[in-house]
């Protein structure tokens, strides 16, 4: 925890001494969960957690109503499934709504009065808070969104963030990973670049990437890179690329992140592009907590969004905090 979670925790207890928090001595425990209330959809919980069985550990994704008591996977909320009544008890959450009890207690308190959604860490068996930070601030849009009548690019059952009913326009950066394209070039491309050295080997990139337009400064960086071990070199050269790409753009940006570029490359998208308004992802939502919560906490931000937009096409977003849509301008 920082130092400011720190103080928020001591005035909590201080506010109510029945709350469980858990000391920072305590022994790891072997089922741990982050709770967020959406801060568009009050009813709804999302949380991610691990609950450890003795050799490895699995992190769950649920979206859960309480008015409704009906848990969700998330994946089943990127597709618009149905919920499942045994989900909760197959993760190790049968005992949510004590959770809950807990979490909604502290939001009673005092000093949780700034009408923000907060995320919440838990210790389950015995139940303990291990952290809590503030997230967003609780927000209804007044209008709905109607996917069926847009002609989306991209349709999300997952944001952050509310636009006006006109939505807003931005201009799209797709942020390559070095784990989705470096390794996925056509082996034809590969064995041309073995052959190749220094600018030359630009060219071969770009077509094995698909590359246009502004993006033909990702191979041309990578080009300049020394050989490495399954394109892992190419980490710098795609992080220099994206970061001038968004100074080029000016303060319109709205970011394609594919494949978790910005949970696990060494410098996270949003301190690469500080400036994005947007982040649309491929993937869903990992963890709650870290990097990922900052992500989500800080601009428009849409969760498992398919498909993709080419860097310097314009886009229109919309979202009513239930629902998002993208719209190429084209």
């Amino acid at each position: 925890m920082t130092e400011e979670e720190k103080e928020l925790v001591k005035r909590i207890l201080d506010a109510d001494a029945s709350i469980p928090i858990q000391k920072e001595t305590a022994p790891r425990s072997a089922s741990e969960w982050n709770i967020l209330r959406h801060p568009h959809v009050e009813e709804h919980f999302l949380i991610t957690g691990i609950k450890r069985p003795r050799r490895m550990h699995y992190v769950q994704r649920v979206l859960y109503n309480e008015a409704t008591k009906q848990a969700q996977s998330m994946e089943d909320v990127y597709y618009g499934c149905e919920s499942r009544d045994d989900l909760l008890e197959r993760i190790g959450l049968g005992d949510l709504e004590q959770v809950l009890e807990v979490y909604r207690k502290i939001e009673e308190t005092p000093v949780i009065q700034d009408d923000r959604s907060y995320c919440m860490r838990f210790a389950v068996d015995p139940l303990l808070l291990q952290a809590i930070e503030p997230f967003r601030s609780m927000e209804t849009a007044d209008w709905e969104l109607d996917c069926d009548k847009i002609d989306a690019t991209h349709k999300c059952n997952m944001v952050f963030g509310i636009t006006p009913p006109e939505g807003i326009r931005l201009i799209s950066l797709r942020a390559f990973d070095v784990g989705r394209y470096a390794h996925s070039m056509n082996h034809k491309y590969y064995e041309q670049i073995e052959q190749l050295s220094g600018p030359e080997k630009a060219k071969p990139m770009i077509e094995g990437w698909r590359l246009c337009g502004l993006e033909r400064a990702y191979a041309e960086n990578a080009a300049k890179t020394k050989p490495g071990f399954f394109g892992m070199e190419f980490y710098d050269a795609f992080d220099a690329t994206i970061r001038q790409l968004g100074k080029d753009i000016g303060d319109q940006v709205c970011l394609f992140e594919l494949q978790g570029h910005g949970w696990y490359a060494p410098r996270p998208l949003d301190t690469l592009v500080p400036n994005a308004q947007a982040i649309i992802m491929t993937e869903g939502i990992d963890q709650l907590q870290g990097v990922p919560l900052r992500v989500m906490r800080d601009r428009l931000y849409f969760a498992r969004a398919g498909g993709s937009i080419l860097t310097g096409e314009a886009v229109r977003l919309y979202s009513d905090g239930r629902k998002g849509a993208v719209v190429a301008e084209r």
